[in-house]
């Protein structure tokens, strides 16, 4: 099961796509955004090579045993982030993005790993596919990926009963 902790409300990523909207040229508020629509990991945002980008997709290199994965991104967020100054992967620490998010996150009790989740739950909302869950997540074993279909299943059949 997933604690609210470990996600953000329809609220809170309302919140936080309003506070990131203007900062279009922060490449921080870049990569929580991307974070947000990809469901990458920290570690794999921060390796990111500019050649990973498309206008519409990116190629996630999976890590901690994860497979490599091409995602749709909108195509205002990859153009961005393609326009960035410097060298791909951009010098950012993942403390540094750390830290950014700490100032910028909508509740300050979620991780920035809170992101991942918070993709993964609205993934499967939509699509009710939790194969598509896996892929997006770049999951080997489905059994990693099912604690979200537990989740909004678990969830959704406890509204309808107070309701």
């Amino acid at each position: 099961m997933i604690s609210h902790r470990k996600y953000l409300t329809d609220v809170e990523i309302n919140q936080l796509k309003k506070d990131l909207s203007d900062m279009k040229d922060n490449k921080y508020a870049l990569f929580i955004y991307f974070a947000l629509c990809t469901g990458a990991r920290l570690s794999e945002i921060t390796i990111l090579k500019k050649e990973d980008f498309t206008a519409d997709t990116v190629v996630v290199k999976g890590l901690k045993g994860s497979n490599i994965r091409e995602l749709p991104v909108p195509r205002w967020l990859s153009t961005n982030i393609r326009k960035l100054e410097g060298e791909f992967p951009l010098k950012m620490s993942k403390d540094s993005v750390k830290r950014y998010w700490h100032f910028y996150r909508p509740n300050p009790d979620k991780p920035f790993h809170c992101l991942r989740h918070t993709f993964a739950i609205q993934l499967y909302k939509k699509s009710k596919d939790i194969r598509l869950v896996k892929y997006a997540l770049g999951h080997k074993s489905i059994r990693n990926t099912m604690i979200y279909q537990d989740y909004t299943y678990q969830v959704h059949e406890l509204k309808s009963f107070l309701t």
